[in-house]
């Protein structure tokens, strides 16, 4: 009984901080179940919903396999692999409007006796032209990087970008 007397006599100290404490942790506990990862502009459910596999039909001719995982990682492998000699590529997405996202992925070069001449870099922007994402467009823009230049600083390309389109279709099981 005697706490509850010092419980009642604490409460009009408490009561003024007790609200603005309770209304911190009800915004906090709104903002942190919400669905956007502000760190690399992905959003959870686009990047469920699109994550997957493409079949893409590159104007060079060449025809690609491209993967993208719902956290951002962006990779594939091309059929120009064997005549061009070049590695499979790997970067990272990003979306940037509500169908639309950019990546940008980095592949070895090879020389005919195996040694490594440069690294290439294609700043890629894709848009999906469905809801379900099925469907692909875009543009590339391919740069080369000798091996004494930086592939993660475009300014630092001597050379004059290549541009290509693409079309692709999500790979699915039927």
């Amino acid at each position: 009984m005697k706490n509850l007397i010092v419980n009642l006599k604490l409460w009009p100290v408490l009561q003024p901080i007790l609200f603005p404490v309770l209304v911190f942790c009800c915004v906090l506990a709104i903002l942190g179940s919400n669905q956007v990862q502000a760190d690399n502009g992905t959003v959870r459910n686009f990047g469920k919903q699109c994550a997957g596999t493409y079949l893409v039909d590159v104007s060079n001719g060449n025809i690609d396999l491209w993967s993208f995982t719902s956290d951002g990682v962006f990779f594939g492998t091309s059929s120009g692999q064997g005549i061009f000699n070049f590695s499979d590529f790997q970067g990272a997405w990003k979306k940037t409007s509500h169908q639309e996202i950019i990546g940008t992925v980095l592949d070895f070069s090879f020389g005919d006796g195996g040694e490594l001449i440069n690294v290439a870099r294609f700043d890629v922007t894709l848009r999906f032209l469905d809801r379900k994402c099925e469907e692909v467009e875009g543009e590339i823009i391919l740069r080369f990087f000798e091996l004494d230049e930086n592939p993660l600083d475009i300014n630092s390309d001597n050379g004059d970008p290549l541009e290509f389109t693409f079309i692709g279709r999500r790979v699915t099981v039927n």
